[in-house]
């Protein structure tokens, strides 16, 4: 464990005590000093904590509310100091005793057994993990009734570790994970409608998600394998979510079907708010932008399912709908080259020229047949924009297709000399089997040729960047 040896051996690094031939630089022996310092620190923390503990527990006093909040900020520190094991111990008493005082099913214990799951998983015991994740589901959704709006982040906390489940490809049928997301964000969604102000919700994101989770269920064909419906890895009970959906989210065993479903009502969602903004001002050619955006959605939705007619209706749609504004939104939002589907969480390729080829990286992007998914969307970009020094990129050009796909593709530039072939064929090999958005000019699909785009790559693993 990172922090659990004497402060001996670290010592004897900070001040530069080694083996014969051995040289130690002071910025080791800095750090060295400070490693020391935090661990006594943090173990001088966990001490005072334990005699806290003992001071709550007077006789008759064991089972108080307060020593089972003083037991998590004990299984906190331990946890921060790479303890996890006796962390857990800590926490199982405060879940104990929270059960004791609160009853069997109390939000009361729901932070420790949070805690809990965190250290299983630091642990690797990812069954165990699992199945506390599925019980303070379970204890959330008893102790809030029916449309209760407190249960909505549960539902989405809960469907996002599904995701997350299904992106570590955990278990033995992660497929199924994507059924119960699916589920869960549905039941949220049927409980954002029954409140008094359903627009405080971020309703379009949860929308995005459910196309999204759409199109995985898709891409690994779980909507036509039916033994996954009744899989014994299932964790979100049918008949339970069923009750609280509302039914138009019911009876729709077809991946195209739900994600038009979902991206339809954010296409009406965003009319609605583009109707009550001030025509001519920047407000509402913002607005303007997002309602296309939408519209576009749904195009590239058509044509992922080979469906080229309803495309071409809706690009046609979403060109009228921009036609006769400012050149530079209409070249904003259909100049572009757009990976689909755009709702996938990801940022995507930057242009470029062949001789600006090695300049450094402005964005991040997934692989392009990725079936993964990072749960949080916004918290994912930052993150890659924040982390952009850590990618490598290749410089590609291409033409696009009216169809969407990418032909006459030919690697230009690689930003470095070491980027191996293989990297640079997986990544090639990535756009050639991926599908993008075609150029729109006049409501037209048309072809474009000559496009050069650098696509961005992560340098530790030499894998294209996924989500």
């Amino acid at each position: 464990m990172a922090h659990r040896y004497g402060s001996k051996g670290v010592l004897l690094v900070a001040l530069g005590i080694c083996m014969p031939g051995l040289a130690v630089a002071q910025d080791e022996v800095d750090a060295g000093l400070t490693l020391v310092s935090d661990h006594e620190q943090l173990m001088a923390r966990v001490e005072q904590l334990q005699q806290e503990v003992s001071s709550r527990e007077l006789p008759g006093n064991s089972w108080n509310a307060d020593v089972a909040e003083a037991l998590i900020t004990l299984g906190q520190a331990l946890q921060e100091a790479n303890d996890h094991q006796t962390a857990l111990e800590h926490l199982e008493r405060s879940v104990h005793i929270n059960r004791i005082n609160h009853g069997l099913f109390s939000l009361q214990q729901v932070p420790a057994l949070t805690l809990q799951i965190i250290s299983h998983e630091a642990l690797g015991q990812w069954d165990d993990a699992d199945g506390l994740r599925q019980y303070v589901f379970y204890v959330q959704s008893k102790s809030h009734i029916n449309n209760n709006p407190e249960l909505i982040p549960a539902l989405v906390d809960y469907a996002n570790w599904h995701l997350d489940a299904f992106a570590d490809r955990r278990g033995t049928e992660p497929t199924t994970r994507l059924l119960d997301a699916y589920q869960l964000y549905a039941v949220a969604l049927s409980t954002i409608e029954k409140q008094p102000n359903p627009e405080a919700y971020p309703k379009e994101e949860y929308l995005q998600q459910l196309a999204f989770i759409s199109w995985l269920m898709h891409q690994t064909r779980t909507l036509s394998r039916m033994e996954l419906l009744y899989h014994e890895e299932r964790k979100v009970d049918d008949n339970w979510a069923d009750l609280r959906t509302d039914k138009q989210y019911h009876g729709r065993n077809n991946a195209y079907l739900r994600g038009e479903l979902a991206l339809k009502q954010i296409i009406d969602i965003k009319a609605a708010h583009l109707a009550e903004a001030d025509p001519g001002s920047a407000v509402h050619d913002e607005l303007l932008k997002q309602y296309v955006e939408s519209m576009l959605d749904l195009a590239d939705w058509n044509l992922l399912f080979e469906r080229r007619n309803g495309a071409s209706r809706q690009y046609e749609a979403a060109w009228d709908a921009l036609a006769g504004t400012n050149p530079e939104l209409v070249s904003e939002v259909f100049d572009r080259v757009v990976l689909l589907p755009r709702f996938e969480p990801r940022v995507g390729p930057s242009q470029s020229q062949p001789q600006q080829a090695t300049s450094s990286v402005a964005a991040a992007t997934s692989s392009y047949a990725s079936t993964s998914f990072a749960p949080t969307y916004n918290d994912m970009v930052e993150d890659r924009i924040a982390r952009q020094d850590e990618f490598g990129y290749v410089t590609i050009e291409f033409d696009i297709n009216r169809f969407g796909r990418a032909t006459n593709i030919s690697l230009l530039e690689a930003d470095a000399s070491d980027v191996d072939d293989e990297v640079s064929r997986r990544m090639v090999n990535a756009l050639r089997y991926s599908k993008l958005r075609p150029r729109i000019r006049d409501g037209k699909a048309i072809s474009v040729e000559g496009l050069v785009y650098r696509f961005p790559y992560e340098i530790e693993s030499h894998e294209p960047a996924a989500q």
